[in-house]
């Protein structure tokens, strides 16, 4: 596994994760154990999957991605994940996101208001 790759390595590795989680083995643990491969394409293809089915582990894993290094709160990522959970009917989630945007010191821009919307 390499840290950059392809759009299909990046499911590949989202599909592992998906895989090796259970209620022992929580997601964030999973998570923790593959952090030198995991950045931000994998966390929006993992909210992609996770948004059909469950919003508090979209959560924990979107708090999970703001403690690594590599993280950058930006209008970009928060856009993304906004438009993601619009798509998916999770209008609650969007706001919530919505909010975290605003309170880590980013400015909606139109994309983000779009994505609201």
């Amino acid at each position: 596994m390499t840290r950059t790759g392809s759009s299909s390595e990046a499911q590949e590795l989202v599909t592992l994760l998906m895989r090796n989680f259970s209620d022992k083995k929580p997601l964030v643990s999973t998570l923790d154990k593959y952090v030198k491969f995991v950045r931000t394409e994998h966390c929006f293809l993992l909210f992609e999957e996770l948004g059909k089915t469950d919003n508090w582990l979209l959560r924990e894993v979107f708090r999970w991605m703001q403690k690594q290094r590599w993280y950058i709160a930006d209008n970009g990522v928060y856009s993304k994940l906004i438009s993601v959970m619009g798509k998916k009917g999770q209008i609650r989630m969007a706001m919530w996101l919505f909010s975290e945007m605003r309170n880590s010191g980013c400015c909606p821009d139109t994309s983000v208001y779009n994505a609201v919307i």
